[in-house]
């Protein structure tokens, strides 16, 4: 004769079928009482049949309306250059020229791919200018792309910010560079 065990589950398993319980239900109670009594659906509602006498006080007053942004903050410019371009090493070669229209206070930075095409141990050298401002950053270079970057915060005046490089051995490449400039409220140093 058999004798059936009998099943007891794991306090694992217990927990989690209760959390499944609950996680059913609950949905289930949120799809009972979506509809509030004395509601209307949107589907029930014929367009232009609604009245301001229809509506609950609290709706038609709408809060306070949002505070504007102060216009002009949040102006945002960008450029790019996709194509590669030759760097020489007389004189920093402009790979990407940014117009702002508009002078204020911005934060602006701007990347490129760089490679050598002479000798790893070429070095290629980027500069973002704005206004007065500017920031260089460099690398020593081996046959592969490297990502070269440079950032400015300051109080610009309209007109061009330039993004150019510099090879020691006349033999460098930039492609895919970009400059992008947020005009912002305060410029603040913090340390």
């Amino acid at each position: 004769m058999t004798t059936l065990k009998r099943f007891s589950p794991s306090p694992a398993m217990a927990v989690a079928s209760i959390a499944l319980l609950v996680a059913l239900g609950g949905t289930s109670v949120a799809a009972i009482q979506l509809a509030a009594p004395n509601s209307v659906a949107s589907a029930q509602v014929v367009d232009g049949s609604l009245q301001k006498k229809d509506l609950n006080a609290s709706v038609l007053a709408g809060g306070q309306p949002a505070t504007p942004a102060p216009t002009g903050l949040g102006d945002a410019y960008g450029a790019a250059v996709d194509d590669t371009v030759a760097v020489a090493s007389s004189d920093f070669t402009r790979v990407v020229t940014l117009r702002i229209p508009k002078a204020g206070k911005y934060v602006v930075w701007a990347r490129t791919l760089v490679r050598s095409t002479q000798s790893p141990e070429d070095v290629i050298s980027c500069k973002l200018e704005g206004g007065s401002t500017s920031d260089r950053s460099w690398t020593y270079m081996d046959a592969a792309f490297e990502t070269l970057t440079s950032q400015i915060v300051a109080d610009l005046p309209a007109g061009n910010v330039t993004f150019g490089c510099i090879a020691s051995s006349n033999k460098g490449t930039a492609k895919q560079s970009l400059v992008t400039a947020i005009k912002v409220g305060n410029l603040t140093a913090t340390g």
